[in-house]
């Protein structure tokens, strides 16, 4: 124990990558299944299709776009594009993108706890905030994840960092990398633009106060973001304009649904403060928050904090439905729960039965709510996949009722549609037919990630189609198959 706890005091970031690493490796070889499978999907598409269809940078293709060519609206696709070069050197191996992911988180961690360590002055405190950030089950699950959340928290902090070192030391080198990481930030998702601004404004204001107004060097490190991450919207937005293809980027994911309101500000707690935090965590976190702060610089952790909440409500719709979308509200609260494990005093005996407890939940969860659900051999979408690779050839286009779902379609690398259960009728099929759909598939017990079991009326009709076609292939009390 003696000894364990000498090699962490003397080699904390060794310590913490090498865990990091540990708990994100298991399972590195599963297929896209799972927590969020749909987003993975359509990474691993974007991947597989540069790879396949030429490295044509600036028209990332998704796999639903029926009989057209898949050009879609997208964010920067630097994730997909570095693992199809992976896949040009390596070969196709999905394990690659799941690798790309953890290397971005471990690159977070280390600049993590040197971004504590600069702020705060504290090795104990960077050291329990980074290991605390390092294993919080969401965290963990997204950063081996097939997308691109570690590469954008990896570019959100380590720009931080690099912005703070700027401040501190007035090394324009400093600046320009920081500026080329928070640009890549944005590329990828624009919300790092909403999380940033106060505290990187704050530290600003700390040392030039009104004469930040004269600071050229400010001025180019805003055009240095904004010029790059202005074009690509603008050019992603021409995209939709002429393929009708879209990830989504419309008002839809700002504000909240009046009608849904309850539910929407229920589902964004449950989200932090049990999925996230754990409720141990996000009761540490509150009680972190409120200790004193003993350097006026981690006053930028409270406005990162502050930040977070309120993009959060900014885009309410959408961090209602996607939990992933409130992973960087974890930098500033691993911090408040390193406080709460650090500065308040508890007995050693005390301090780590909570960490057993919490490490225990921790586990827990993390393989019943995420490890569980990637295997394949409790996957009824899996099992369909597999009959879909056998029975239909690898050119035919598909209409799989998986209400926008595209994991059934990458899984079976087939090209189609992924219309909702309620869309399906005889005119819609009939007009999936002449654009080149050859099969109709589905399953009666699936959806999609948040739909888990196909509504009755749905079903009644697609059984009634299935039944009445002359060409069905399979239909039984979990699938259908029918050639169009």
């Amino acid at each position: 124990m003696l000894k364990t706890q000498k090699i962490v005091e003397s080699y904390p970031i060794s310590f913490l990558l090498s865990l990091a690493f540990c708990l994100r490796i298991y399972n590195i070889q599963s297929p896209i299944l799972g927590v969020h499978s749909w987003r993975q999907a359509d990474t691993a598409a974007m991947a597989r299709n540069f790879y396949e269809n030429g490295y044509n940078f600036f028209y990332p293709q998704i796999d639903w776009g029926g009989n057209l060519e898949g050009y879609c609206q997208t964010e920067f696709p630097i994730y997909s594009f570095i693992i199809a070069i992976l896949y040009k050197i390596f070969g196709f191996h999905e394990s690659i993108g799941r690798l790309l992911s953890i290397g971005f988180s471990l690159i977070a961690i280390y600049f993590l706890y040197q971004l504590c360590l600069e702020i705060t002055c504290d090795k104990k405190l960077s050291f329990w905030s980074s290991f605390f950030y390092t294993i919080i089950p969401t965290n963990i699950y997204y950063s081996r994840t097939f997308q691109p959340e570690s590469l954008v928290l990896m570019s959100a902090i380590s720009g931080t960092y690099f912005f703070y070192k700027w401040i501190k030391y007035d090394e324009n080198r400093y600046l320009f990398i920081s500026s080329l990481l928070i640009c890549l930030s944005c590329l990828i998702k624009v919300v790092p633009v909403f999380y940033l601004f106060f505290p990187l404004t704050y530290l600003v204001w700390q040392k030039f106060q009104y004469k930040m107004f004269s600071n050229l060097n400010l001025y180019f490190y805003a055009l240095i973001i904004i010029v790059p991450s202005f074009s690509w919207y603008f050019h992603s937005y021409q995209i939709a304009n002429e393929y009708g293809l879209s990830f989504g980027f419309g008002a839809e994911r700002f504000g909240w649904n009046l009608q849904r309101s309850g539910i929407v500000f229920e589902q964004i707690i449950y989200f932090i403060a049990i999925r996230h935090l754990l409720v141990l965590g996000f009761v540490a976190m509150i009680v972190g928050m409120f200790y004193k702060r003993d350097r006026q610089e981690e006053i930028i952790f409270d406005l990162l904090f502050i930040s977070n909440i309120l993009y959060i409500l900014m885009f309410a719709n959408l961090n209602s439905f996607h939990e992933y979308y409130q992973l960087p509200l974890l930098i500033p609260a691993s911090l408040y729960i390193g406080k709460a494990f650090v500065r308040v005093n508890y007995s050693k005996g005390l301090t780590r039965i909570i960490l057993v407890i919490f490490l225990t939940i921790s586990s827990l969860f993390y393989s019943l709510e995420y490890m569980a659900k990637e295997d394949p051999n409790y996957s009824e979408l899996f099992e369909l996949v597999q009959i879909v690779k056998q029975i239909t050839p690898q050119n035919a286009l598909i209409v799989a009722t998986t209400g926008g779902d595209p994991t059934i379609l990458y899984l079976s690398d087939r090209k189609g549609w992924i219309p909702s259960p309620s869309s399906i009728n005889s005119t819609y099929l009939s007009d999936r037919a002449k654009e080149g759909a050859k099969y109709l598939i589905g399953g009666y017990n699936f959806v999609q990630a948040y739909q888990l079991s196909m509504e009755g009326k749905d079903k009644k009709l697609i059984q009634e189609i299935v039944y009445q076609s002359p060409h069905r292939i399979l239909n039984n009390e979990k699938f259908f198959l029918i050639k169009l």
